[in-house]
C-alpha cells in the first residue's frame, strides 16, 4: 500500500479507494493521498464488481480447458485430476482472457460510473456478455452418459 501511495503522491493525485466494511480494513494513517471510504453494512454484495461478473467470466474461462482436458481423457479412456501447478497455470490464462471491457461493465453494473457516463445513460450493460456459452452441463451431462465420472473435485 505504502509502494502505491508513493506512486500517488508523486503523481499529485488523490485516490479514493472504496473497500468494504471488513474491520482490518482501518484508516489509514499519514497518506494524504489516498482516503479511504467504508461501505454502510450489508452492501458488499450488492456493489462489489467482482462478485457481479468478473469471478464468474474468470470460472467460465478456467472450465473451458479443464474441460477439454477432461475429455481428451476420456476419449483415451483415462481418469483425470488436476493438479496444483496445472490448476494455476490454467487460472493464470483465464484471468488473462478477461478483458477491460468485461472488467468496466462489472464496475459500471455496480454503479461506479463517471457522472457524465451515467447522464448519458440509464441503461446498464451486461458485464457477462462475453463470456462463453454456458454449455458445460451438456458437457458433463455428455460426460456422465458415457461413464466418465467428473466430481467437483476435478474443478
Amino acid at each position: 500500500m505504502r509502494k502505491v501511495y508513493r506512486t500517488y503522491e508523486q503523481q499529485k493525485r488523490k485516490v479514493l479507494m472504496c473497500v468494504d466494511n471488513f474491520g482490518a480494513h482501518g484508516p489509514i494513517s499519514n497518506m494524504q493521498a489516498i482516503i479511504l471510504e467504508l461501505s454502510p453494512p450489508n452492501t458488499t454484495s450488492v456493489s462489489q464488481p467482482m462478485d457481479q461478473g468478473v469471478i464468474k467470466n474468470l470460472k467460465l474461462h478456467y472450465r473451458s480447458p479443464l474441460l477439454n482436458c477432461v475429455l481428451l481423457c476420456a476419449d483415451r479412456d483415462k481418469s483425470y485430476a488436476v493438479d496444483g501447478l496445472t490448476a494455476v497455470s490454467i487460472l493464470s490464462d483465464s484471468w488473462r482472457a478477461a478483458t477491460q471491457d468485461t472488467i468496466r461493465n462489472c464496475f459500471r453494473h455496480a454503479g461506479f460510473v463517471v457522472g457524465s457516463e451515467y447522464e448519458g445513460s440509464h441503461t446498464v450493460p451486461n458485464p457477462t456478455t462475453e463470456m462463453p456459452p454456458a454449455a458445460a452441463s451438456d458437457i458433463f451431462d455428455d460426460l456422465r452418459a458415457s461413464g466418465v465420472n467428473v466430481g467437483a473435485a476435478t474443478f
